[in-house]
């Protein structure tokens, strides 16, 4: 049987007439005429459809030696082939029908299916759940691994039942709600596009432009529920959208602050001109994701082909800068400045108290103690230097552990020209330091050598450190703290000189735990609210 009788029989027995076949196929009805005449055959993917249509493969259809396409051992011998081209069909016209979208109806047709999903999933855990109820209750003989291996079985199984029945599910809606009107879209524009060049007295070509296609129409409204959960998302995101967009502006105005300062740069070193270049692609990026922020909020049409195209460009831009910099990094020497840029001096005179120790840990790990026998008993001198430019070094008094700190607290730079300059000299010669780790530098303590002695032993109930005699006196190199509370919001001190803690509020528990090393054992409290 030839292809067009088989085509006229199928199309009968499915009670269509030539012009219905032509609308489901996208076609004229003088092409289906043809086809049924056979003058011509159609092409590979409306035979596809054609099989779809009519639930055949495409042998049956088209082998001449096949004479009743309607068996059943023939249908079922052939139908991974229909399985297959269905499938790649289905995609082939959802990459079409989301090509052909607003973006905006794009969202709203992924949140339909979103809900869908949710919906399946909590009915998945109930379906789930409840069979794993009626498992335990029917099972409950078993025990030990038999129970474990079938209840996993189970489980499994029912997963993957749900699985595929929820797949079925959402593509069966998603086909319903947008493939089929996508095809009743296409058919109607097929239709308008002959008519169209029947009625076109001018002979000259004209340019078609393919409009987007609006969902959904009068006779094809959603359903009252999934439209107000949808206007809720869309404000929710928009007003999320805003957020983003300021965000996104003032980001981008910081870029451009720093391409400037980065262009100024640019001449003494390559570093600086790769990461101009770098700048420049992320602010082309930015002002790229500003423009679609905007369309988003704003329901603008996107140009989507000069948009992705000038995020490829800017990305590629961006990459070129970062290379250039990271290249250019060979050639630049980072290193801890030796050099101050406003070298101060710091001097002041205080005296000692019973078990008071002078702390300086977190700004320097070494200290000169330099003993003169010609100073009274109680009188204790501090001297330091530290770069004005960045830091201020003061002195704080903490009464708890009768501790001295030494404090070099950043300050507003005021001499940014003598700063700038230095840098500059500095990247001349292809180096970058780090101004600001100059906080202190040759601390001296001077005092007579009883009271050096009594500041060293208070300084070693909380301290590990190690002691190095000198000419004149001692040099001290911090190793590690003796004592470390690990506190969670309790309120305590610790007393050096009776070892223990003092808690200053009821509920407050703490366990000591002591490590052995080479430089002295070191206690831990771990402390926390008793709940």
């Amino acid at each position: 049987m030839k292809f067009g009788n088989k085509l006229i029989k199928l199309r009968k027995e499915k009670g269509l007439s030539q012009e219905e076949l032509a609308e489901k196929l996208n076609v004229s009805r003088q092409s289906v005429s043809k086809w049924e005449s056979n003058n011509t055959y159609p092409e590979t993917d409306k035979i596809v459809q054609i099989c779809n249509i009519f639930d055949c493969s495409m042998d049956d259809l088209i082998n001449d030696k096949v004479e009743d396409i309607t068996k059943r051992e023939v249908q079922e011998k052939k139908k991974y082939q229909i399985i297959v081209d269905s499938f790649l069909d289905f995609i082939i016209k959802t990459v079409n029908l989301f090509s052909s979208m607003k973006f905006l109806d794009i969202l709203k047709c992924l949140f339909e299916l979103g809900i869908i999903t949710i919906i399946l999933i909590i009915g998945g855990i109930l379906f789930i759940g409840a069979s794993e109820f009626i498992f335990n209750n029917i099972f409950s003989f078993l025990n030990g691994i038999a129970y474990h291996i079938l209840n996993s079985f189970i489980e499994g199984l029912f997963t993957l039942i749900w699985l595929i029945l929820s797949i079925i599910i959402i593509t069966h809606i998603f086909k319903i709600r947008y493939l089929n009107y996508y095809d009743e879209y296409l058919a109607k524009n097929k239709k308008e596009e002959s008519l169209s060049i029947k009625n076109t007295e001018s002979s000259l070509p004209k340019k078609v432009y393919k409009e987007r296609i609006i969902f959904r129409d009068e006779n094809n409204t959603p359903l009252a529920f999934l439209t107000i959960l949808s206007k809720i998302a869309m404000g929710i995101l928009k007003i999320f959208g805003m957020f983003l967009l300021v965000g996104a502006i003032f980001i981008l105005f910081g870029l451009v602050v720093s391409l400037i300062l980065f262009i100024s740069l640019a001449i003494y070193s390559d570093m600086f001109k790769g990461i101009s270049l770098g700048l420049f692609g992320l602010i082309a990026l930015g002002s790229i994701i500003i423009y679609l922020l905007g369309s988003f909020i704003l329901n603008k049409k996107i140009a989507l082909k000069v948009t992705i195209i000038s995020f490829i460009l800017s990305f590629l831009i961006t990459a070129l800068g970062t290379g250039i910099s990271l290249l250019s990094l060979k050639d630049i020497e980072f290193k801890e400045t030796t050099s101050f840029v406003k070298k101060q001096e710091f001097k002041e005179n205080i005296t000692y108290q019973d078990k008071m120790f002078i702390d300086f840990f977190d700004y320097l790990d070494k200290a000169n103690y330099i003993i003169d026998n010609t100073m009274a008993s109680e009188d204790i001198v501090i001297t330091a230097n530290y770069d004005s430019a960045f830091h201020n070094i003061t002195l704080h008094k903490n009464n708890y552990y009768h501790m001295i700190s030494i404090n070099a607290h950043s300050i507003q730079n005021t001499h940014f020209k003598d700063v700038y300059q230095k840098f500059i000299e500095d990247l001349k010669r292809n180096v970058i330091s780090d101004y600001a780790s100059l906080k202190i530098e040759d601390l001296k303590i001077y005092a007579n050598e009883e009271t050096i002695n009594r500041l060293l032993d208070n300084y070693a109930k909380i301290y590990l450190f190690d002691t190095t005699p000198t000419a004149n006196g001692y040099m001290i190199n911090i190793k590690d703290k003796k004592v470390v509370i690990d506190n969670y919001y309790c309120r305590i001190y610790y007393d050096i000189y009776n070892d223990s803690l003092n808690v200053l509020e009821e509920g407050c528990l703490c366990d000591k735990e002591v490590l052995h090393s080479t430089n002295g054992d070191k206690i831990i409290y771990n402390c926390r609210y008793d709940e």
